[in-house]
């Protein structure tokens, strides 16, 4: 399981992220909450993972805090 990504901010949209980390890049869904504390493009970030599985695919939501994903869980 991921528990967290490091990496460089090559997307943002209105509810995700996209980090490339080492050449992979992982779309993560955020709150905007996460989202405003995020860098602009171009900045390194650090985003604590959870992973959803369900029948139509994985989905990775991202948190800036332990906090913020232990409310979510």
């Amino acid at each position: 399981m991921i528990a967290y990504l490091n990496g460089l901010i090559v997307e943002k949209k209105d509810n995700a992220v996209v980090i490339d980390t080492q050449g992979v890049g992982y779309e993560v869904f955020c709150s905007s909450n996460t989202m405003g504390q995020l860098p602009q493009i171009g900045g390194t970030c650090q985003l604590y993972v959870h992973t959803q599985y369900r029948s139509d695919g994985a989905s990775l939501f991202g948190f800036v805090s332990t906090q913020e994903k232990s409310l979510f869980l």
